[in-house]
């Protein structure tokens, strides 16, 4: 991203704490969650980074997600897929960032399922 300041200079409330987007993944949730997968989740999840080419990567990273953060009390969520209208959107040959039809999509089901009848 070519936004002077974006990552380090401009501040985001988040959970009523002032934090760039740097201070927020490597002061913050590296050192609690030791895994390199979180900087994937963070930012390659975003429509703006390359082509996601290996599903089973995607898998890991929405496995990340739901295994380390979100059980904690101050992770209200985000926005980690593009879900598209059409039934058909995704599959094993599509290489963007949806899950629909790839074998992150079984995680997520499988998590809101276990989530829902918690």
């Amino acid at each position: 991203m070519n936004i002077s300041g974006f990552f380090d200079v401009k501040k985001h409330n988040i959970g009523g704490v002032m934090l760039t987007l740097n201070s927020l993944e490597n002061d913050f949730m590296r050192p609690s969650y030791l895994d390199a997968r979180l900087h994937f989740v963070l930012v390659c999840g975003a429509i703006g980074c390359p082509p996601i080419i290996n599903q089973e990567n995607q898998l890991y990273a929405y496995s990340a997600v739901f295994e380390t953060l979100y059980n904690e009390n101050w992770f209200a969520g985000g926005f980690l897929w593009k879900w598209f209208a059409y039934p058909n959107s995704g599959g094993p040959t599509n290489d963007r960032f949806t899950p629909q039809n790839k074998l992150a999509e079984e995680k997520l089901r499988s998590f809101f399922k276990k989530s829902v009848n918690q």
